[in-house]
């Protein structure tokens, strides 16, 4: 059996709004948040797009990341620094 440990010190969050597979505006990044047992994020994010521009059956599609500790390892065995965790896309 193989375990595998990865040590998250911070969260992000990444959202965007989608309809199809088009983006409709650039997507949004939250600030990094410390790890606990409850993390929040107590943050607005602001799209380029207003409501009333939004297509019908628009999706908001939210992505939750693990910031990794960056490795010194040579590049070819370096790990990407977010890593996805959760990520869903509810109709906007």
């Amino acid at each position: 059996m193989m375990v595998l440990y990865i040590i998250c010190f911070q969260l992000v969050i990444q959202a965007g709004l989608f309809h199809g597979g088009e983006l409709l505006c650039k997507m949004v990044t939250s600030n990094k948040v410390s790890m606990g047992s409850e993390p929040l994020c107590d943050q607005k994010l602001e799209f380029d797009i207003s409501v009333g521009d939004l297509p019908h059956m628009a999706r908001l599609c939210f992505a939750l990341y693990a910031v990794i500790k960056k490795s010194k390892k040579p590049a070819p065995q370096r790990r990407r620094e977010g890593c996805p965790i959760a990520m869903t896309l509810p109709t906007a």
